[in-house]
Formats: C-alpha cells, sequence, structure tokens
C-alpha cells in the first residue's frame, strides 16, 4: 500500500468522528422538518444534519494537508473544490432556514456552477476507443462540465428524502471516487472521495431508520457538490475514458431522477415541483421500510461503484460498455419497482 492510499483511507476514521460529533450536536438545535403530504416521514424531525457532514469532511481535508504523497495534489484546485463545495452547502443551509424561492435558488446554483467550472478544469476530450475520440471546444467542455455538475447536485438533493437514502448512494460512491483516485494517482479525487465517504459513515449513525436527524438541503448539495467536483478532476487527470465512469458511481441516484423526469413527460406531468414518483417512494409508499429501501439502493451504488473500480484500469470501449449495461440493468430495475408498486395498490401518480 502506498502512501497515497494509507494518507486517504487514513481520513476516514476522522472524519467520521468528527462528523458524528457534529451531527450530534445538531440534534438539539436543528430546525423541525414537519410532514407534509410528499413528506416520507411522518414526525417533526431535526433537520440540516448536513453540517456534520461539511464538518467531518473538512476536517479530514485539513488532514489531508499534513500527508506526504507520492503525487501531490493541486493545492488551488484542492482549494478551488473546498470554496465550492462550502458555497453549495452554504445555499443549502439557506434555503433550510428561510426556504428561498425555487428561481433565486437555480440563479444562485447555476451561476456557481458555472465560475467554478470556468475556473478549474472542464472535460475536454471525450474518449470512444483507444484510438477514437473527440476533443470539445471550450464552450462546449464548460457547458457539458456544468450540466453534469448540476444534474449530480440536483439529483443528489432530489433523492434525500428517505431516512438513510444519502448515505446509501453517496458512500459508495465516494469510496469508488476515493480508490480510482488512489489507482489513477489523482490524490484530489482520493481524499475527496475517502473524506466524503468518513463523513457520511459519521452521519449515518444518526439517520439511519428510524432517522434522529435529517441532511437537509446542506447535506445533500454539499455531498452532490464534492462528488460532481471529485468526479470531474478525476475524468480531467485519470485514465483515458474514466469520463464514462464517473455517471457510473451516481447512477442510481442520476437515473432515478432523469427516469422518473422522462415517466412524467410522457405522462403530461414534466415538472420541477415536489413528488412521490422516484424508485425509493414508490417502494416506501408500497409498504417497504426506510432501511429496506436505503439497503437496495446501497447495494445498487456499491455495484456501480465495484464496476467502475473494477474496468478503470480497462481499455476506453470496456468503460463505456460498463455504463451502458449498467444503465440498461438499472433501466430495469426502476420500472420493475414501479410494477411492483402498482402491483400493490400504490396509485400511478402523487404530487
Amino acid at each position: 500500500m502506498n502512501l497515497l492510499a494509507m494518507g486517504a483511507m487514513g481520513l476516514v476514521i476522522p472524519a467520521a468522528l468528527m462528523g458524528w460529533a457534529v451531527t450530534r450536536l445538531a440534534v438539539s438545535g436543528a430546525v423541525l422538518d414537519f410532514p407534509n403530504a410528499r413528506s416520507s416521514h411522518l414526525r417533526p424531525t431535526p433537520r440540516s444534519g448536513g453540517i456534520g457532514i461539511v464538518a467531518g469532511f473538512m476536517l479530514a481535508l485539513a488532514l489531508a494537508s499534513t500527508v506526504p504523497s507520492p503525487a501531490d495534489p493541486d493545492a488551488l484546485a484542492l482549494v478551488k473544490l473546498i470554496i465550492f463545495a462550502l458555497v453549495m452547502g452554504g445555499l443549502g443551509l439557506t434555503d433550510d432556514l428561510l426556504s428561498l424561492p425555487a428561481k433565486l435558488k437555480f440563479t444562485i446554483m447555476v451561476l456557481t456552477i458555472g465560475l467554478y467550472v470556468w475556473f478549474a478544469q472542464p472535460v475536454m476530450l471525450i474518449e470512444f476507443t483507444g484510438h477514437v475520440h473527440v476533443t470539445l471546444p471550450f464552450v462546449v467542455g464548460l457547458l457539458g462540465s456544468a450540466l453534469f455538475l448540476f444534474v449530480v447536485i440536483n439529483a443528489t438533493n432530489f433523492m434525500d428524502g428517505a431516512n438513510g437514502m444519502l448515505v446509501a448512494g453517496m458512500f459508495p460512491a465516494g469510496v469508488g471516487l476515493g480508490v480510482m483516485g488512489i489507482m489513477q494517482d489523482v490524490p484530489l479525487a482520493a481524499y475527496a472521495g475517502f473524506s466524503l465517504a468518513g463523513a457520511l459513515a459519521g452521519f449515518a449513525l444518526l439517520n439511519w431508520d428510524p432517522a434522529k436527524i435529517f441532511a437537509g438541503d446542506v447535506g445533500s448539495l454539499f455531498c452532490g457538490a464534492v462528488m460532481g467536483a471529485g468526479g470531474l478532476a478525476l475524468a480531467v487527470k485519470g485514465y483515458p475514458g474514466t469520463v464514462w465512469l464517473i455517471p457510473l458511481l451516481v447512477l442510481p441516484f442520476v437515473g432515478d431522477v432523469l427516469l422518473t423526469l422522462l415517466k412524467r413527460a410522457r405522462a403530461g406531468r414534466l415538472s420541477l415541483a415536489a413528488h412521490r414518483e422516484h424508485a425509493y417512494q414508490m417502494l416506501l409508499r408500497a409498504g417497504i421500510s426506510h432501511a429496506r429501501a436505503a439497503e437496495a439502493y446501497a447495494c445498487g451504488a456499491t455495484a456501480c461503484s465495484g464496476l467502475a473500480v473494477a474496468v478503470a484500469t480497462g481499455p476506453v470501449v470496456l468503460k463505456l460498455i460498463a455504463l451502458v449495461l449498467a444503465s440498461l440493468a438499472f433501466t430495469v430495475i426502476y420500472y420493475r419497482i414501479h410494477s411492483f408498486a402498482y402491483s400493490q395498490g400504490v396509485e400511478k401518480t402523487a404530487y
């Protein structure tokens, strides 16, 4: 095990301890989330527990700066990622406290994402095989990278609606990002991935069913920002074809959101308004417990991250095939979940 591996993996425990401690403090001081017609919980529960995730992540990265590595991380790139994630988390915390208008929230998000991708390095090369690739114009690379970040951040936000669900999707993704960062000598991805995974592990102790606290938008937007930015860094600096593996890490969340939007659009119900038609919500409405639903997504996220790691050093075309096959498999599972819910008497719409 090299220095980068030991340093990155060693961040998990301190991140988890800090994540648990700060989340525990937040239980008694957080704003209450009162259930409504679209909620998956039945009693008022503290939210904004995501500040524990933020605290655990920041402690880990502070410790990472003292760890010797054979491939020194780009300090400026790390600072950019931290600032971006903190701004996203701050936006989420503000929304938790003040319930910002949706248009204002999305406008701030789009501007922040655009600025981050502009000052960071967007993906400029798309490989299809070892010899076939497309070099993107800067504007196209900028817009494509920004769109990816926007989708990942919002998908994470939309899917954080059940006890343990944020951890179920993002913990395996963080580990996958960290492992591939080690394999491909990209310290930024290694540190970000394992720091996030550790912080989520500490938070999970108080968020698993029955949850004592929710992450709130501060947690979901922060996690989405870290995964998206860390993934972009790995796609730019990692092995050829890694760009196909980053969506694979977050496939259960992104796939659920995109398929649900498509399903609602085909039924003439396309809207970004809150609803209860995501696959995990259909499971809950069919009587499946929060814990079982989160476990199902955790298994899916672990399988996707494991597949990404398994093909990380393989040919470019193998990585593309892995993403396509995983996406097809998830699509089948998604529609089978809906069919199961309908068979249990769940209505096909829930606004």
